[in-house]
């Protein structure tokens, strides 16, 4: 038995057919099949009279998916044109994460701060929740690489990273690599010579520039976390620190500390862009292109700028 339903929208109609359990969406006027569907529970017409606005509304398993607008389809969710789109996931996106303000901040009710504000509106816009889960950031990349998590956010691109991450294409946010060295016994660095004569401390598993990152005649010495790094460059126990600009200077400003730490002459004129990167072991990894786009509106449309305001005078 076949059941149809037909909404004319702007003189373009929308037909709904169910066949043997598989639900196909076309649109008329089009020979183009839009889309290929399955297991679809209900569906809603929101309008008044036959050729007003319609809005339908699918839910497969808890999930949202919304298509409006005569003229043109407004999909969240699916892969456009795909002979065969998959159907909703109903699981969340498992997002790892740990302190990094402004980009990730905890409070007592959980993790705040622009890289929730981004990847919360990622879920809203592909249909599905976010499921925040706190581990340090080595754990993790390595959570990353068995598939035990989704996706990460504020990753700066390296080779190696990428043979089990997949990076959106737009980074999201763009900063500087910097060096810093307590108020109280100040450190000259003017160059990257000058540092072989120090310490520097920097956090575990992190990416800052090709050149340090590589280094392995630096007298270095490894961190867990940025708020160890900078509270032992606060009490002298580090000569230098090495630290990502945007969310350093932040960290200072907002604890008050830009007396206690300041930073050095030297500065290696690099770019650290952040990105969006999806677990290869993931299911999602599938749907990347669909990631990009998002990622692309969003910094496109203004609304990464918008999110950052929130936390500085003048973001990047």
């Amino acid at each position: 038995m076949r059941d149809f339903l037909q909404c004319c929208v702007h003189e373009h109609a929308i037909f709904w057919s169910k066949r043997h359990g598989r639900n196909v969406i076309e649109r008329c006027g089009s020979a183009l099949r839009i889309f290929e569907l399955a297991n679809f529970s209900r569906i809603e017409n929101r309008g008044r009279g036959p050729c007003n606005r319609v809005s339908i509304v699918l839910r497969n398993l808890g999930s949202s998916l919304y298509i409006r607008n005569a003229v043109g389809l407004v999909v969240i969710g699916l892969t456009l044109f795909g002979a065969s789109a998959k159907p909703l996931h109903a699981d969340p996106i498992r997002a790892a994460t740990d302190e990094w303000p402004p980009f990730r901040i905890l409070t007592d009710e959980g993790f705040t701060g622009l890289d929730l504000d981004l990847i919360h509106e990622v879920g809203k816009r592909i249909g599905t929740e976010i499921d925040v889960v706190r581990m340090p950031w080595g754990r993790g990349l390595a959570s990353m690489q068995t598939g035990a998590v989704d996706v990460m956010t504020g990753l700066a691109y390296r080779k190696e990273r990428a043979e089990y991450i997949a990076y959106t294409d737009t980074p999201y946010y763009a900063c500087e690599t910097a060096f810093y060295t307590p108020a109280s016994r100040p450190v000259s660095i003017t160059s990257y010579e000058d540092l072989r004569e120090h310490t520097v401390g920097f956090v575990l598993h992190s990416a800052y520039f090709e050149q340090f990152d590589q280094d392995t005649t630096l007298d270095k010495l490894g961190v867990a976390a940025e708020n160890i790094l900078i509270d032992m460059t606060k009490r002298g126990r580090l000569d230098v620190m090495i630290g990502t600009d945007c969310q350093v200077d932040y960290y200072l400003k907002t604890q008050g500390l830009g007396d206690r730490i300041v930073k050095t002459e030297y500065r290696p004129g690099n770019t650290v862009n952040l990105f969006l990167g999806v677990s290869r072991q993931s299911e999602w990894a599938e749907r990347v292109d669909e990631l990009n786009t998002i990622v692309k509106d969003l910094v496109d449309e203004g609304i990464v700028d918008a999110f950052a305001r929130r936390y500085y005078d003048n973001p990047s």
